[in-house]
């Protein structure tokens, strides 16, 4: 496998922002998928690692018409997923099972506030 570009791949993220300037509005669309077009969401999260500062950037954007029960589900779910990539990445043993219980443990405590 070289380490050569033989095609690029474009991820597009549209913001709609209020005049206050906070995003009401998201659109997403991938080159790779574009026969589906441009599709709604509520959220986006994006993480970047920055080789020149040595650390993780990201951009946080959700709509106000995303309830509090959508950013829980969407957090968690998000640990999940990042999790299960972590582990495919770095064989780290121990983060499987200790993110799945932390996130169930969340969840619960998450569910006990609702009561």
């Amino acid at each position: 496998m070289k380490n050569e570009v033989k095609n690029w791949e474009e991820i597009k993220i549209k913001v709609g922002l209020n005049e206050n300037n906070l995003p009401v509005d998201l659109k997403w669309s991938a080159s790779a998928n574009s026969s589906q077009g441009v599709k709604d969401c509520k959220a986006f999260n994006l993480g970047i690692w920055d080789p020149v500062i040595n650390n993780s950037l990201s951009i946080n954007l959700w709509t106000n018409s995303m309830t509090v029960d959508e950013m829980n589900m969407h957090y968690v779910r998000n640990l999940i997923n990042l999790t299960k990539s972590y582990v495919d990445a770095t064989k780290n043993p121990l983060a499987q099972n200790m993110m799945k219980t932390f996130c169930q443990n969340l969840m619960e405590e998450t569910n006990k506030l609702k009561s």
